[in-house]
């Protein structure tokens, strides 16, 4: 009888052990949690409708980051929004250059979105996280609406 009490607390010990890994990784991926250094980016875009503190910073489909703040700008006539993101520190020597273009993409059909780091052809130096990425190497998401009115 003991030996079967023995076997059956060693089986519940490890199915405990088990459950509690699988629910803190559960935890960790659910929670969007960014684990080792990270360099901090902005970019400046004309729409970021949609986008949210929290959302994603992909690149080549793999989550690299996270989006921190989101804060209107303007400067003389042309208003902007500028977003604030995170991006891991490894990722960034080779991603963030001088010709990495920021764009917003939609994630799914429920319109969330995300940021995307596309690099793009041409001389590059590495990009200096003091340096805010300008509209011209920015994207908003595609405008439904302006689309639909088009037909």
């Amino acid at each position: 009888m003991k030996g079967k009490t023995l076997g059956a607390a060693i089986k519940l010990v490890i199915l405990a052990v088990v459950t509690i890994l699988a629910t803190a990784v559960l935890g960790v991926v659910v929670s969007n949690r960014t684990f080792g250094p990270t360099n901090t980016y902005k970019a400046n875009f004309s729409d970021v409708t949609g986008l949210m503190t929290g959302n994603d910073v992909r690149m080549a489909g793999v989550r690299v980051g996270t989006v921190k703040s989101i804060k209107s700008m303007s400067e003389g006539a042309t208003n902007f929004a500028q977003v604030t993101f995170d991006v891991n520190q490894d990722v960034a020597k080779a991603a963030m250059t001088t010709t990495t273009e920021v764009k917003a993409q939609y994630l799914n059909l429920v319109g969330q979105r995300y940021l995307n780091l596309v690099e793009t052809p041409g001389a590059s130096a590495q990009q200096n996280p003091d340096v805010v990425i300008p509209l011209d190497r920015t994207s908003p998401a595609l405008d439904l609406t302006a689309l639909f009115n088009g037909f």
